[in-house]
């Protein structure tokens, strides 16, 4: 399993489950130091959400917070949406700054041009935003049903929300207005979580969970 949200969807199987294993993906290449002037008091905090625009990735309760902090911040929300009529969704993407799809190089930029990244879903395997984020120095605010527990320690190098609580995105946000070098400072925690956490890393660690595995068959079937 690549994370342990997905792992505890499985303790309500009825039936007998083997070991199972948590080894979350490795990082993208970390990108090089970035410049966050832009981060404090006299700016608006800048806001990216990254995925289909549906309430299943929390879209709903990220646009609230957004919504009631007003000026203070600049979402851009990149992703399709869902449902193409829905007149909720169809007013909010144009109170802020929409982009239906663009490359995966280009979100990358759009990472590094941000302040934070927000991954409020309700349930997701993994999310590989959260990742590609912090390899960019990005740091997340992310709910607690995707990977975020796995790759965030709260308050060092990202945040963590209670999934479904606009209320929660909204008070972090707003401790991050009132102290703006802690943007800073977890970005570069993010950054270095990443850089410690490569590919090659994830390989080795799957490597030999597979081992283990094959060794307990076999000492099972000689017994």
């Amino acid at each position: 399993m690549a994370s342990n949200f997905t792992a505890s969807t499985l303790l309500d199987y009825p039936g007998t489950l083997p070991h199972v294993h948590v080894i979350p993906y490795g990082f993208p290449t970390v990108s090089k130091e970035r410049s966050n002037a832009r981060v404090s008091r006299s700016h608006p905090l800048r806001i990216l959400f990254v995925g289909k625009l549906s309430q299943q990735k929390g879209i709903a309760d990220l646009i609230q917070a957004a919504d009631n902090l007003g000026q203070k911040v600049e979402l851009t929300l990149v992703g399709r949406k869902a449902v193409p009529d829905c007149k909720a969704l169809n007013a909010a993407v144009k109170r802020h700054t929409w982009i239906p799809s663009i490359p995966n190089h280009e979100v990358i930029e759009l990472m590094r041009d941000h302040d934070v990244f927000v991954f409020p879903s309700l349930f997701d395997g993994y999310g590989m935003v959260v990742s590609e984020a912090m390899s960019q120095g990005t740091p997340v605010i992310a709910s607690n049903r995707c990977a975020g527990p796995d790759l965030i320690n709260h308050g060092e190098n990202g945040w963590l929300v209670e999934a479904g609580d606009p209320v929660a995105i909204q008070n972090t946000i707003e401790e991050l207005l009132a102290r703006p070098e802690q943007v800073v400072a977890c970005g570069k925690a993010a950054r270095e979580t990443a850089r410690l956490r490569p590919w090659e890393v994830y390989g080795l660690e799957l490597a030999e969970a597979v081992k283990r595995a094959l060794k307990i068959e076999v000492l099972k079937k000689a017994q």
